[in-house]
């Protein structure tokens, strides 16, 4: 099974096609600063609503702040990932996820260093995101939405043939896209505040 550290290159020209269709793999994406200047990510899509990235945990640094802002984190690499939120201990596997306020102190332990997550941001006066494991066995239809979100987390999934690294993202796209293999994927939905009630 893939994982996070195993993942297959892929050439320009493959990831141009991929990006074509809404699918992001993480070497796609150049890496920029943390906001606080003490880490650094990969952000695969920044809109007025939502915000999602790719970042790797080094040592015990403190998280940026974003004020206004609610985050859900998902562990994509195989090392656990405890973090303090707040003052509460959190531990994490791969897989797992927590959701936090974007004003909330955040530190990873030192153990934690070089742990990978895919970091989800939603503007909470305009949008919600809710979060689901899924498991893939086969094959995986993603219907053509405007607010589906999937990140690959472990496995061997392909999308028309070309085998997709660990951390990739599927954003919103109008057209149907089918994933086959085995693995482990998250599905975010984002969705306007207003839509909820």
């Amino acid at each position: 099974m893939q994982t996070s550290s195993t993942k297959p290159p892929l050439t320009k020209w493959t990831m141009e096609q991929l990006t074509r269709r809404g699918i992001v793999a993480p070497e796609a994406v150049e890496s920029q600063p943390w906001r606080n200047g003490l880490g650094t990510t990969r952000v695969i899509h920044e809109s007025l609503a939502w915000r999602l990235s790719l970042a790797e945990i080094r040592g015990t640094l403190s998280f940026s702040l974003f004020p206004g802002m609610d985050r859900i984190l998902v562990l994509v690499s195989d090392a656990p990932l405890t973090l303090t939120i707040d003052g509460e201990l959190r531990r994490l596997t791969r897989g797992r996820l927590v959701r936090f306020e974007g004003e909330a102190t955040v530190l990873p332990s030192p153990a934690s260093s070089g742990a990978t997550v895919l970091n989800l941001m939603t503007a909470r006066s305009i949008a919600e995101s809710t979060a689901s494991p899924l498991i893939v066995d086969g094959e995986l239809v993603v219907p053509p939405s405007t607010t589906a979100i999937l990140g690959i987390l472990a496995g061997e999934l392909r999308w028309n043939d070309i085998l997709l690294p660990v951390g990739t993202v599927l954003l919103p796209c109008p057209d149907e896209r089918i994933l086959v293999g085995e693995g482990e994927v998250i599905e975010f939905c984002v969705q306007p505040v207003s839509e909820r009630e």
